[in-house]
């Protein structure tokens, strides 16, 4: 940078120097939450190269083994301006939270890049996770039923505490006081 003024010690410079990110790494974070011993879906991490040249890429490394990865359609050299994917799963040991990283490292000079991944190992899981209703009229009683597996993976039988809904549904169902182990 060059700055020109009517001073006696005009011209003055200064060198720029920075880094551009070369290689980018989305999302950056994943949360997951899966029975213990249920594979979650895979979430997917989009790495692009955005430099003029090809990266060599070294295959990711994973600090804990709850998280899996399930496909990676990275070369070890991830060619000028494009990009990759990996999948991510997670498959809890135990209840509660736990945490990992995956580690991509490259010849970019801004690697390593790092994947933070969280996951919580739950006791009872609900399958499907998501209801979805299509186009209902207003005023009219009801949409056809859908329903929902609760399955106990504790290893002892579940007390239920309660089921309840919100909004604009209703709810029945077949529960017992307590959930039986599941039978595997």
């Amino acid at each position: 940078l060059t700055v020109t003024h009517n001073g006696v010690d005009s011209p003055q410079s200064l060198s720029l120097v920075g880094q551009g990110v070369v290689l980018v790494v989305s999302p950056q974070t994943l949360s997951f939450q899966s029975g213990i011993g249920v594979t979650s879906p895979a979430q997917t991490v989009t790495l692009t190269n955005r430099s003029a040249n090809d990266l060599t890429l070294s295959f990711p490394s994973l600090t804990s083994g709850d998280f899996n990865l399930s496909l990676n359609t990275c070369l070890p050299i991830l060619l000028a301006n494009s990009s990759c994917t990996l999948n991510i799963t997670f498959t809890p040991t135990a209840m509660g939270f736990t945490s990992g990283l995956f580690t991509v490292n490259s010849d970019a000079p801004d690697a390593p890049k790092t994947i933070y991944v969280y996951g919580t190992g739950t006791s009872v899981v609900l399958s499907p996770e998501t209801l979805t209703f299509g186009p209902q009229q207003l005023f009219v009683p009801s949409s056809s039923s859908q329903s929902i597996t609760v399955l106990n993976e504790t290893g002892a039988s579940l007390p239920i505490r309660g089921i309840g809904i919100t909004g604009d549904y209703s709810e029945t169902n077949n529960c017992l006081p307590s959930i039986a182990v599941e039978d595997i």
